[in-house]
């Protein structure tokens, strides 16, 4: 998100935007598990991650503007800020509408939340599906922008006003979030846990306790008249580092200290208001430690800050917040075209959509956020001509870009993960053979005779991440082209089809039909079921008229049982598993 200094601030906070990068991390992992629905992690790490961003981004702003910001000058500072979010964000969402639409749910009013989203006001209405219609993870840059009006009324005027303010808003807050918490309940036409969760007054308290620690970091600088961060030719201290893990462990670690020290069980025991207070905790609860974490990094004299300052972790926490604003969506693109069917491990996508995430994110910053931010800020400084703005914002960040060795490494982030995921899924769709379907078919199956033509001579099915593989063995007597149609008893799913052409030289031989069928057509369906069509003809399975039908129930009219209702059942649950069993 927005919190990184600006370039003539006093000295860049390495170490804080490297922080940027971990907070950015904790968001993706956040989401990541909640749309594969992995669960490694207890606790809203996510949140935890967001609340560290508003408190980062008070404590930032504070050490930017401390001596700059003055009434004359708050308006170059709002027009700044809107040229730091705004630009990245429409972008984002013009990607999100144009290339990600079938992700989109489904909304009323669909002109009147694109004006809300746009105008950066949607995070004002307490609905998830008002705020989260678009992408959804800009609910936050909503609040930002809330916190950046009221960011000079805080500033300005004397420490000890400052400090009057803060006391009234942290009393403010408490005395609302009590009195709503008390009033309404998850019945109501207002959620008050999304009120908690979203309504940017409710969470200015993050931003202002990081201009509280700002205001006290600048105090202790300008005690001590040393530079904001240590000189480079010093070492990092033990004591140093382990006040920074200690800091930071507090910071990761707050949700499960609250549980530790029995504060949501006895925020429980309000049955009223309880699980809003228990919201609003889990999500803003942690502003101390935050701003602690912040306070000790800022100083930068430990092991650990000195690796959230490396060139590395720096160049990630730059390109946060753009990683930020378009991570979900292309999750969500990238588990509809290469988890869905797959049979890979968990830790393989999340390699691959954390390489597609970080790639796109760095075209994003060099391509949209930096240029749009420096050209309109040249345009309000009367320092460009209407004209020379397409080339500032377009031609000239990509010419720039292009001629950079960053540029191929973008590239090849993108590139390498899909073609090796592509090749790997062609190899494993190509691996189920004839033989190898055959070799899976109990020895006691009896080969199922389509009319006079074809013969079913075993069929497999194998899950996959929330889908299912299901592959048949046919023989013909005779060359022609068999349809095969998968059917899904129960439901009002159409079928699935795919053709096998058999040549005259095939005639005789095994050949193999091998299609995927998503969980959304299993999941409701009583049975799955083949049925077969021989050059245009509807043909059935022939049974013996000496034999027993209830030793073949697998057999119904024209269509053949492959799957029935508790097999669907475990193999679902089991294509689900964070680790596919096989």
């Amino acid at each position: 998100m927005d919190n990184q200094p600006e370039p003539n601030a006093k000295g860049m906070l390495n170490a804080l935007t490297g922080l940027r990068a971990v907070a950015a991390l904790a968001v993706f992992a956040q989401h990541f598990m909640a749309i594969i629905g992995a669960r490694w992690i207890r606790g809203p790490i996510g949140g935890i991650a967001v609340s560290f961003f508003f408190v980062l981004s008070g404590f930032i702003l504070v050490y930017v503007y401390k001596d700059r910001l003055t009434p004359s000058t708050t308006p170059k500072f709002y027009f700044t800020r809107v040229a730091r979010i705004w630009p990245l964000h429409a972008a984002c969402m013009l990607i999100v509408v144009l290339l990600f639409s079938g992700y989109l749910p489904a909304t009323d009013f669909p002109w009147t939340r694109a004006f809300s989203h746009l105008t950066l006001l949607h995070s004002w209405y307490p609905s998830s599906d008002w705020i989260e219609c678009y992408n959804g993870v800009s609910w936050s840059i909503s609040a930002e922008a809330f916190f950046y009006l009221v960011f000079p009324l805080f500033l300005l005027g004397t420490m000890r006003q400052f400090w009057v303010k803060y006391a009234l808003l942290f009393l403010a807050t408490v005395g609302f979030m009590i009195l709503m918490a008390s009033t309404l309940d998850s019945s109501s036409l207002i959620d008050p846990k999304r009120i908690a969760q979203f309504f940017p007054p409710f969470r200015l308290l993050e931003f202002v306790t990081g201009m509280a620690a700002g205001m006290l970091f600048l105090k202790r600088l300008e005690k001590t008249a040393t530079a904001a961060t240590s000189p480079t030719n010093s070492r990092p201290t033990l004591a140093a580092t382990a006040i920074e893990l200690l800091a930071l462990g507090l910071s990761i670690c707050c949700f499960h200290l609250f549980i530790s020290v029995g504060l949501f069980k006895y925020l429980h025991s309000f049955t009223k208001m309880g699980p809003t207070l228990m919201e609003w905790v889990s999500f803003a609860g942690g502003m101390f430690f935050h701003s602690l974490t912040i306070y000790v990094f800022a100083s930068s004299k430990g092991w650990i800050s000195r690796i959230a300052g490396s060139r590395a972790m720096v160049f990630l926490g730059e390109i946060s917040f753009a990683f930020y604003m378009i991570h979900y969506p292309l999750v969500c693109f990238a588990k509809e075209k290469f988890w869905f069917g797959s049979n890979f491990s968990v830790i393989y996508f999340a390699v691959l959509t954390l390489s597609l995430c970080i790639a796109v994110s760095a075209f994003l910053y060099y391509l949209v956020e930096v240029p749009a931010k420096q050209t309109m800020l040249k345009w309000y400084g009367n320092k460009l001509k209407p004209r020379q703005l397409l080339a500032e914002m377009l031609a000239n960040p990509m010419r720039r870009l292009t001629q950079s060795p960053v540029f191929l490494a973008m590239i090849l982030a993108i590139v390498i993960p899909v073609v090796v995921t592509k090749i790997y899924k062609r190899i494993d769709r190509k691996s189920f053979t004839a033989t190898r379907v055959l070799q899976s078919v109990p020895d006691d199956f009896e080969p199922i005779c389509f009319g006079e033509q074809v013969e079913l001579l075993g069929t497999e099915v194998a899950m996959r991440r929330n889908a299912a593989r299901v592959s048949a063995v046919l023989r013909f007597s005779a060359p022609g082209t068999a349809l095969v149609k998968v059917h899904f008893k129960g439901t009002e799913h159409e079928s699935r089809k795919q053709e096998i052409h058999c040549s005259p030289d095939e005639v005789g031989q095994p050949l193999v039909m091998s299609m995927v069928v998503y969980e959304g057509k299993l999941e409701h369906a009583s049975a799955v079921k083949l049925s077969l069509d021989f050059n245009g003809q509807p043909i059935g399975p022939r049974v013996d008229p000496r034999a027993d039908v209830d030793e073949l129930p697998e057999i119904d009219s024209n269509l053949y049982q492959v799957l029935t209702r508790e097999r669907i059942e475990e193999g679902l649950r089991l294509s689900r598993l964070p680790v596919l069993r096989r």
